[in-house]
């Protein structure tokens, strides 16, 4: 007995198809929590072609640059960045944290308001017995908008935490 299946799908839907299992399966995964900076570069750009054969954009990310700042918080909820010798975020800007704020590891939404009025959010976890964490931005408005990153969280020096790590934009 032989049993043969076919499936007839235009060569534009495979496309589609083939480049939103490879979204989805990057995703899967979850944020990264990097440990150091890498040296290395990476570009994402998906492009696939429709049905007429014209091409359509699906995603897009700048290359991944290196995040470096340090900040102090002058109240539990509320932080200011001291310096910033690599990426968008300059010194001066303002991180809002929405608690849990009192617990042994905070997982908190955040707010960055740079100078300028434009802002980054996303979501941060630190431990209070060790001062360690991650910050994962996924998204701003005015020059931040697309804002995608992730940084590893550590206490630097007493009442100096740094923020290291990758980011992107997507747009």
């Amino acid at each position: 007995m032989k049993v043969t299946t076919a499936y007839r799908m235009k060569p534009g839907a495979i496309l589609v198809v083939l480049a939103a299992v490879t979204i989805a399966a990057s995703c899967a995964q979850g944020p990264a929590t990097p440990t150091s900076p890498s040296a290395s570069t990476t570009t994402a750009a998906l492009v696939a072609h429709d049905v007429a054969g014209g091409q359509q954009s699906i995603s897009s990310a700048s290359i991944q640059q290196q995040l470096l700042l340090t900040k102090t918080c002058g109240a539990i909820d509320h932080c200011t960045v001291m310096t910033s010798s690599a990426g968008p975020i300059p010194p001066g800007s303002d991180i809002y944290y929405s608690g849990p704020l009192l617990e042994a590891r905070t997982t908190s939404r955040i707010v960055v308001t740079t100078p300028g009025g434009d802002t980054a959010t996303g979501n941060c976890s630190l431990s209070y017995a060790t001062f360690e964490g991650t910050c994962v931005l996924t998204g701003g408005t005015g020059s931040l908008a697309g804002l995608h990153a992730s940084l590893k969280v550590f206490e630097s020096a007493p009442g100096v935490f740094t923020w290291e790590g990758r980011y992107h934009f997507v747009r």
